[in-house]
């Protein structure tokens, strides 16, 4: 498993980077899994943009599914981890 982060100012457009990344990598690598982390207020729009830059790459023309790319919110993430690593402490706030 790998994990990437792409940093960077507030004014660049690091979703084009990311997904065109993404979809590359995708290709390379058909059978992997891909987790998206985004951020919380985000989740959605983020999630519909990315299927649709997935789906342009693709060639899809009318409609575009894909089963190998989870888009994961912060919070979402962090209750998977819970479940999977149950050493994290119990908090009203995590």
């Amino acid at each position: 498993m790998s994990f990437q982060v792409i940093i960077g100012k507030a004014g660049c457009d690091h979703r084009q980077v990311l997904l065109e990344d993404l979809g590359a990598t995708l290709q390379q690598n058909p059978n992997d899994q891909f987790y998206y982390l985004v951020p919380n207020h985000i989740k959605f729009e983020s999630e519909v943009f990315a299927l649709e830059k997935l789906a342009q790459r693709a060639d899809a023309t009318d409609q575009y599914a894909q089963s190998q790319v989870q888009v994961f919110f912060v919070y979402a993430t962090s209750l998977v981890l819970h479940e999977e690593y149950p050493v994290l402490p119990d908090s009203p706030n995590f």
